[in-house]
């Protein structure tokens, strides 16, 4: 189900892509079709020497020649329902595999190791699947938690949004003024994830990246950086978009207001209609990454000619068919396991788990512990790019073919603000009514009414 391999002593495990169970699945369901089409090309040449056996027999009237080349004819046709019976039994035992990986990956789904179940439901809406999505798929997803469960978050979720802690609101894009840097990027998932470590670094409140680059086929394209959480804490009214807030955007508004947001960077950097798009995000940025990702390939005229996800919980999220996915996990990193599903094994989208035990650097912050770090990411990245796994190569070739390698861009930078609150009305308490008759004065204190 899933490959296995070794690169500078690190492991790492693949699913999904070219050498997929998925691809797989749909080889042995065409097979089996195929098949099944045969058979009936076998049956039909059955039944024409059937009917010239009749006319033959009509013909000679009983001569030794007739008699001769019916039995010929009989023999023939004996043969012919004999392989039509053995291709229908071998078209079964096809279907039947199929079916076996099918369920084999729904076993998958139903025992992925979460952390804290309760806590994650309305992280992990159940899989939307879109009307191309595949239907093992659909046959095989199940959910991982109850009712109870998703109360108990709901419960946690109205505390944290609904308590006045904060607000998920549309955002404003405003071009950064300034010297555009000129960066030089090549067509590697490394070569992304350094652009995530860059974003990380300048830790700018709300901005993202788009580089536009020239494509391998002459054409431009745009490469879109989006980071990771900023800051710790919820701050009623930010206006930051990637703050401890953002992270619930995905999951409550598929990322709409960031998705609205990068659109409007793309049309400020020069995008046009047809033009591609590379999307790269680390942590909670890879999570709306990959909703924009299905965003702007239903919603605009860019075609998305990649997309890589780093520590990203996005299991949860259907990418329309057509886009390739890398998504890059460890083991040790509990953030890709909030929505409570794998990723889907889909020709178009590979998963590459990291299996390396990692520990946080001495003197260092341990943060959402040591599996987290974008620092492992970027090595797993290189490690990728370095890989003779199939479904890596297959994958990273999508991207090589829309980034040529030593190109060269134009740093544009985006801040996303969310829109302000409006100010915070004191709350007014209304004065008990007075009783019979009874007004205090400008300077009387009031005092209920004692007696019947």
């Amino acid at each position: 189900m899933a490959e296995t391999g070794t690169c500078d002593r690190r492991m790492y495990e693949v699913r999904g892509g070219a050498a997929g169970l998925l691809v797989q699945y749909e080889d042995l369901a065409r097979a089996a079709g195929r098949l099944e089409t045969t058979t009936g090309r076998v049956r039909q040449l059955e039944e024409r020497v059937t009917e010239l056996w009749l006319e033959v027999g009509a013909f000679g009237g009983g001569s030794v020649s007739a008699d001769r080349v019916r039995a010929r004819m009989m023999e023939a046709g004996h043969a012919l329902r004999t392989s039509a019976a053995a291709v229908d039994e071998l078209a079964d035992g096809v279907r039947e595999s199929a079916r076996a990986y099918a369920e084999a990956e729904g076993r998958v789904l139903t025992r992925i190791p979460s952390v804290a179940p309760f806590l994650l439901t309305p992280f992990a809406p159940r899989r939307r699947l879109r009307a191309g999505g595949s239907a093992a798929l659909r046959e095989a997803g199940t959910g991982l938690v109850d009712s109870a469960s998703e109360s108990l978050m709901g419960a946690a979720l109205l505390l944290l949004y609904g308590a006045g802690r904060g607000k998920l609101r549309p955002v404003e894009v405003l071009a950064l003024p300034g010297a555009q840097e000129r960066v030089r990027l090549d067509g590697t998932a490394a070569g992304l994830l350094e652009r995530s470590e860059v974003l990380k670094r300048e830790n700018n409140p709300g901005v993202i990246e788009v580089l536009p680059i020239a494509a391998s086929d002459g054409d431009r394209a745009f490469v879109v950086t989006i980071p990771g959480t900023q800051g710790l804490g919820i701050a009623r009214g930010s206006e930051n978009a990637f703050d401890v807030m953002g992270v619930l955007e995905p999951s409550l508004k598929d990322s709409a207001y960031v998705a609205a947001g990068v659109r409007e960077a793309l049309r400020l950097a020069g995008a046009e209609a047809g033009d591609a798009v590379i999307l790269s995000g680390y942590s909670q940025g890879g999570d709306h990454a990959t909703h924009v990702a299905g965003y702007l390939a239903e919603e605009s005229g860019y075609e998305v000619a990649f997309l890589l996800t780093a520590g990203s919980p996005t299991g949860a999220t259907d990418l329309p068919p057509g886009i390739p996915a890398l998504h890059l996990e460890h083991v040790q990193d509990w953030v890709p396991r909030l929505d409570a599903w794998q990723n889907p094994d889909t020709p178009d989208r590979v998963t590459m788990t990291l299996t390396n035990p990692v520990v946080t650097p001495e003197g260092e912050d341990a943060g959402l512990g040591p599996g987290h770090r974008l620092d492992n990411y970027r090595e797993g990245a290189a490690i990728a790019d370095a890989s003779d796994d199939a479904s890596l190569r297959a994958s990273l070739e999508s991207l090589g073919a829309a980034v040529a390698a030593g190109s060269v861009a134009t740093r544009h930078l985006y801040r996303l603000s969310r829109e302000k609150l409006p100010p915070r009305q004191a709350a007014v308490v209304p004065r008990p009514a007075p009783s019979r008759g009874h007004s205090p004065g400008p300077r009387e204190e009031y005092r209920p009414p004692v007696g019947p």
